[in-house]
């Protein structure tokens, strides 16, 4: 069982996270704030962002998350491989502070995710580890 937080980036290659039939998944730490192994830097194909593991939720959590082309398969990948590490740890896959109002509904309405309803972000959404 992998167990957040260790050094994240250890955690999710060895969930096999770098494994991938279309792209590989780029994680480094980000260049500006400061150094810690829990916040990483991600880019798989046209999507990257800011990730982290949010000791208060508990979770492994997509802080920041920007698609140059939507439409060609790579968030739902993304999402599809970061779930499947969360589920494989027992944690939720949480979202932060959704400005975004279809991405959003698509979360909750296509991907299973729920309000987040506690005190560390607004607007978030979150999925449960399956049982």
């Amino acid at each position: 069982m992998i167990r957040f937080p260790v050094d994240l980036r250890v955690s999710l290659m060895r969930a096999g996270l770098h494994l991938s039939a279309w792209k590989t998944m780029v994680l480094a730490q980000p260049e500006v704030g400061p150094a810690d192994p829990e916040i990483l830097q991600y880019r798989f194909g046209e999507v990257h962002g800011i990730l982290c593991h949010s000791a208060g939720l508990e979770a492994l959590t997509i802080i920041a998350v920007n698609n140059n082309v939507p439409g060609n398969g790579d968030f739902a990948k993304l999402m599809a491989m970061l779930e499947g590490v969360a589920h494989a740890a027992g944690h939720p896959l949480a979202v932060a502070s959704i400005w975004n109002d279809d991405l959003r509904r698509h979360l909750i309405k296509k991907r299973g995710y729920k309000d987040y309803e506690g005190p560390h972000y607004s607007d978030a959404v979150i999925k449960p580890p399956q049982t």
